[in-house]
């Protein structure tokens, strides 16, 4: 009996898939600051969850690209960040967005590497965010970047409307019509 009930465990164990399969599909990109002026070099993203449990995101990536879609660096998660409720943030941002506006990133992007007046940065094959002169593909992983949203304007982020459908203040699914100019604001 005993043998059997182990067979039994083993088999489900093997056949049940891990709850971490479905992390990671439930996060966008929220808000991309690409500097301006003297804060040049200030830059973050930050990208949010609308669903609890999605904190585990260790090996997954924000990556950015420029306006022909040329990867030009990638920030790339080796633990797991400490905040898993629905409707966290987590920030990836440059040493010198940091200090001007006295934050602390969960991940710090190594250099400046978002261009205001174009490219693209998506958080893995997820979701994407593209502005100004983008040309490169419409998305990867299925992640359409639709129309362009407008150059980033020196110093003012660009957010995720939160109204598109759903609640209009928090982030959800519905939030995302695979198109940058419908989905964010100045």
């Amino acid at each position: 009996m005993l043998r059997r009930f182990a067979l039994l465990l083993l088999l489900a164990m093997t056949t049940v898939p891990s709850p971490a399969h479905a992390f990671f599909h439930f996060i966008q990109v929220v808000e991309i600051f690409g500097g301006g002026g003297a804060a040049g070099g200030a830059q973050y993203v930050e990208i949010q969850a609308y669903s609890g449990s999605q904190n585990a995101v260790s090996g997954h990536s924000v990556i950015f690209y420029n306006a022909a879609g040329g990867e030009v660096g990638r920030v790339t998660f080796s633990l797991g960040v400490s905040n898993g409720a629905d409707q966290m943030s987590i920030l990836v941002a440059t040493s010198a967005a940091a200090t001007l506006f006295g934050i602390t990133p969960d991940r710090v992007i190594p250099s400046a590497l978002i261009d205001r007046t174009g490219g693209k940065v998506c958080w893995d094959a997820l979701d994407c965010f593209a502005w100004g002169a983008y040309t490169g593909p419409a998305g990867v992983g299925g992640s359409a970047v639709g129309t362009p949203f407008s150059a980033l304007e020196p110093g003012v982020a660009a957010h995720r409307r939160l109204d598109v459908a759903g609640s209009p203040t928090l982030l959800d699914a519905q939030d995302d019509t695979n198109s940058s100019i419908s989905n964010f604001v100045s």
